[in-house]
């Protein structure tokens, strides 16, 4: 294999774990193993500064983009802020003697009890009823339930432009190129709202920083938008026509998408966030050039 060969394919390589990892923080899902050990082979290789597949300035702008959703820098260590959490067993062992020596529940314990509330969100069948009931239980105890804890969500890189931009607007200060260059593709996004789906919420900030910097976002329905062209539509009736040649199952757990996206998307005209779109563009091409 040629240098240049070589090259291309580990780029290519790194391109795609980088673009899952980068989804998955985005729709504020939790790393595999594999993905953060992978995350750890990118900080050894910055630190070593050569090998088989040295970092590249590339890479390390991509990486960069991470910071904001992974809440800590690529190329050190996750800071850890306690122990590490005890068992579902002991946990409750453990806040319920806090109480009833009359004192209140530490912060590891609370960080405890916020770990459960975040894995139940993420999925109510991760808790058994009767581990629900013992924390259901706490409430006369605690005086608060375990079910209304506040779960922020991890910086997204929605808001990490829109907070830039705004700070930057408040200060009177100028825009940067790439908080420019996101602009522009929130406009594509603005523009084709009719036909994807944009989170209410990323709606009013959109409709906020279009009133605030008068930008001229309409909704569009012709071909120029990159939402709404040819090759965006066509990528529905092309996942409907093979369907019977993919397992459909097989690449929504490569990606990480929500199970059954894939047929809401081709099959029922469902509008589906736009990122989907992108990943589901970049696996037609990928399959069609072999």
């Amino acid at each position: 294999m040629t240098t240049n060969r070589k090259q291309k394919y580990y780029q290519d390589r790194f391109d795609e774990k980088y673009k899952v990892i980068k989804t998955s923080l985005e729709f504020d899902h939790p790393l595999t193993t594999t993905q953060k050990q992978w995350l750890r082979l990118q900080r050894l290789s910055h630190q070593k500064e050569g090998g088989i597949d040295p970092i590249t300035p590339y890479k390390i702008e991509k990486l960069d983009e991470l910071i904001p959703l992974l809440g800590y820098d690529w190329r050190s260590f996750k800071k850890s802020n306690g122990k590490k959490l005890p068992s579902f067993k002991k946990g409750i062992e453990e806040i319920k003697l806090t109480i009833f020596n009359n004192s209140a529940p530490d912060s590891n314990q609370f960080e405890w009890l916020k770990s459960k509330k975040r894995i139940f969100k993420r999925s109510p069948k991760s808790l058994s009823i009767q581990q629900q009931r013992q924390l259901d239980d706490l409430t006369e105890l605690l005086g608060f339930s375990w079910r209304d804890i506040i779960i922020k969500k991890g910086n997204s890189i929605f808001n990490y432009y829109y907070y830039n931009i705004k700070n930057a607007i408040l200060k009177g200060e100028d825009i940067s190129d790439s908080d420019k260059d996101w602009l522009i593709s929130q406009g594509g996004r603005y523009a084709a709202q009719e036909y994807i789906s944009i989170p209410e919420h990323q709606l009013e900030r959109l409709e906020e920083l279009k009133e605030l910097l008068n930008l001229p976002w309409e909704v569009s329905n012709t071909n120029q938008n990159p939402y709404t062209n040819k090759e965006y539509q066509s990528t529905a009736q092309w996942f409907k026509e093979m369907a019977l040649f993919l397992n459909i199952t097989q690449i929504e757990r490569k990606y990480n998408m929500p199970k059954g996206l894939i047929q809401k998307f081709c099959k029922y005209n469902t509008p589906i966030d736009h990122r989907w779109v992108l990943v589901l563009e970049e696996f037609r091409k990928k399959f069609c050039e072999f």
